[in-house]
């Protein structure tokens, strides 16, 4: 149980950092200063999040990557709403 966990925290970590490279290439691009805590943080979400998408899915890996890819952005937006 503890090594699926494990699979899927990875996974949902995995999406993240997929979908982080987009916004690395347009901050590089563009010349933006690189915020490192904030992409460490978005990286430590998505594993948390795409462990328990992963989970709920019945601990189908391909659940917790999109739920880390998606997760992190849906988690960002209730956020910047308040």
């Amino acid at each position: 149980m503890a090594e699926e966990i494990f699979i899927l925290a990875a996974a949902g970590a995995a999406g993240q950092i997929f979908r982080a490279l987009a916004g690395l290439k347009k901050a590089i691009e563009s010349g933006e200063k690189i915020n490192t805590t904030y992409l460490i943080a978005t990286i430590i979400g998505g594993l948390f999040i795409g462990a328990g998408a992963g989970v709920l899915m019945g601990g189908d890996w391909r659940g917790a990557f999109l739920g880390g890819y998606s997760g992190m952005d849906f988690v960002e937006g209730m956020v910047k709403k308040k």
